[in-house]
């Protein structure tokens, strides 16, 4: 598989903490008849999350710095699920969480894709 795409109907960053609101995971008529490769929806679970980066503990961890921990910044809740941020390993297989990870049933934590590509559009100019 080449790529996989993960769409939102809603995808807002607040405050100056860039907390992260998002919704409507899921995939357009267009793209299921294009034969699309829809992946999972973790960044649902990060709703409400700040960003947090290596120099700025943001994240709800009870187990430490997450960004500091996957050398990277992002908005995690506890430190898992996903991290397009994250170090490209070159490689498929990455200790656990610390690729560029985008979980879902096929590609869990270990699973280190070789790049991700965040594109946003404004629906709107509220």
């Amino acid at each position: 598989m080449s790529s996989l795409q993960s769409r939102y109907s809603s995808f807002k960053l607040e405050g100056p903490d860039f907390r992260l609101s998002v919704g409507g995971h899921g995939a357009g008529a267009a793209d299921l008849a294009a034969g699309v490769a829809v992946a999972g929806d973790p960044l649902t679970a990060f709703a409400d999350t700040a960003f947090s980066a290596p120099d700025r503990d943001r994240d709800a961890s009870e187990r430490g710095h997450c960004a500091q921990k996957y050398r990277s910044g992002w908005w995690f809740a506890s430190c898992g699920a996903s991290n397009l941020n994250g170090i490209n390993h070159n490689s498929a297989e990455a200790p656990r969480a610390r690729g560029i990870v985008f979980t879902d049933e096929d590609h869990p934590f270990t699973y280190s894709y070789a790049g991700a590509t965040m594109l946003i559009r404004s629906t709107s100019a509220k």
